[in-house]
């Protein structure tokens, strides 16, 4: 029988990255009058790895890095660690909008698709809105009332690689909750990602309070209530049928089940194994796709 040779990959093109050092990019971009797009990586990085294979090398992205001047840098390189320093970055992978004028506009979270970071591309670049700008008028307006394109920003904002909003803990937390349980039921994608960014924080904020009780004492743990633990396995109950928003939410699917499980059914049984499965069923789905 002959050999079946595995069909090669039709060539296309890449994300062409600027030929020079930061500050000429910069100056490009003010006198071009075009947004920078960062990325801050590492070649030892799993989640950069994820960015360069899984995003960066999409015709849909190539594209729409076109409208930006694409600026990479390697952070091991000594040069770029005093970049590193400038722009406050806080861990591998770093993406970071900013406007002709320098000035940091978003920063995107990563494990996302290619259509998600190209449609978060587009609010940012349409709007050249700093993310303190755009929470504060949220926070005025309330997000029932918010427009889709600011709600989009903040849900893909990387909330634990902020430099900009500087949320106290308590804060950050009752905002992220506001922000899940006023979001229009119709944008799905958002309400998701609010639910799941809220849950990280809170079990943030949980594992702080042990850490934080003094030997042999019970700490007090922030719980949801009632209401709101239904309210929870609601929303994860829809991510976990969304391909969609299992794309958007794989951080939380990826790392936070044993917490979240426990923390929704203290005690073991049924209906926690019953919880466990799927949400087994849905990190299997993700690795599937």
């Amino acid at each position: 029988d002959a050999t079946a040779i595995p069909p090669t990959e039709a060539p296309h093109e890449e994300v062409a990255w600027f030929n020079g050092d930061v500050k000429t990019a910069f100056d490009k971009a003010k006198s071009s009058n075009m947004p920078v797009f960062l990325y801050w990586g590492a070649v030892w990085c799993p989640p950069c790895h994820y960015l360069k294979n899984k995003v960066f090398h999409r015709p849909a992205f190539v594209e729409k890095s076109k409208e930006f001047i694409p600026v990479y840098l390697d952070g091991d390189t000594e040069r770029a660690q005093i970049w590193g320093e400038t722009f406050d970055v806080k861990g591998y992978p770093t993406v970071i909008v900013f406007n002709p004028d320098g000035k940091e506009i978003m920063r995107l979270t990563s494990g996302i698709d290619a259509e998600q970071y190209a449609s978060v591309l587009d609010d940012a670049k349409a709007q050249m809105t700093p993310i303190t700008d755009v929470l504060a008028k949220v926070e005025k307006d309330g997000p029932a009332a918010a427009a889709k394109e600011d709600l989009h920003l903040l849900a893909f904002y990387a909330w634990d690689q902020d430099s900009q909003l500087k949320l106290e803990d308590d804060k950050k937390l009752a905002l992220l909750k506001r922000l899940w349980q006023e979001t229009p039921d119709s944008l799905t994608i958002e309400k998701g990602r609010f639910l799941c960014l809220w849950l990280e924080t809170l079990h943030q904020a949980r594992s702080a309070a042990k850490d934080a009780a003094a030997e042999g004492e019970k700490p007090k743990l922030p719980e949801p209530t009632a209401d709101e633990a239904k309210a929870i396995e609601s929303g994860l109950a829809a991510i976990f049928a969304d391909p969609a928003q299992r794309s958007a939410d794989s951080n939380t699917i990826y790392y936070w089940s044993e917490e979240t499980a426990t923390m929704l059914y203290p005690d073991a049984g049924a209906e926690r194994d019953a919880f466990v499965a799927s949400w087994t069923d849905a990190a299997k789905a993700i690795e599937a796709d």
